[in-house]
């Protein structure tokens, strides 16, 4: 079992070894037109999380290349884009030169995030930093940047994906391959170190 600044450590340093070939995958996938969540892109406009964001402070957990970011960005809202990989955040620098929305970009681990308190009204972990940070730490963390009434919304992968998934495997299988109870901390066959909750 790694320890926090372990598997943050392994987590930044995979992400930057696998940043370019990621943006090269999302690059292939296209960019959608709206706002839409995790891989299989389901519209923002038919789940009706955010609700409105124009006018609204909000932080992006895992922003990678900022994509979703700018799109929040262009709905009105102000968007921080953290990420733990510098790597990432260049890909970040290099979209918004090309006439991409501004967001702002700070290199940083969602486990100890370096802003105040009550500092946004909505955090999101769009199959972001939520998905390899330790939930019980990130989370609190999260909250505490939260203004009063604050929405943290985090899309990530099912448990039950998790549970099918063998541990030298890429892709869940037909059979469960651990306990429910046992979902905390995985390792990832990327190299990264994946978190999911029952």
């Amino acid at each position: 079992m790694t320890t926090g600044d372990e598997h943050s450590r392994i987590n930044r340093a995979a992400w930057n070894r696998m940043a370019d070939q990621y943006q090269e995958i999302l690059a292939e996938m296209g960019t959608p037109s709206e706002l839409t969540w995790g891989w299989w892109r389901h519209p923002e406009q038919r789940l009706g999380v955010l609700g409105e964001v124009a006018g609204r402070d909000v932080l992006d957990l895992g922003c990678g290349a900022a994509g979703w970011a700018r799109r929040l960005a262009d709905h009105g809202a102000t968007v921080v884009g953290l990420d733990a990989s510098a790597r990432q955040l260049a890909h970040a620098g290099a979209a918004a030169t090309a006439g991409a929305r501004t967001v702002a970009l700070v290199n940083g681990d969602a486990e100890r995030l370096p802003f105040a308190d009550a500092s946004f009204d909505v955090a999101v972990s769009n199959w972001g930093a939520l998905s390899f940070s330790d939930p019980y730490v990130a989370v609190p963390e999260a909250a505490r940047v939260l203004r009063p009434g604050g929405l943290l919304v985090v899309c990530t992968s099912s448990p039950i994906y998790r549970l099918c998934t063998a541990p030298d495997a890429d892709q869940p299988g037909t059979e469960i391959r651990c306990g429910y109870s046992d979902l905390h901390r995985s390792p990832g066959t990327t190299g990264t170190v994946r978190f999911q909750l029952p």
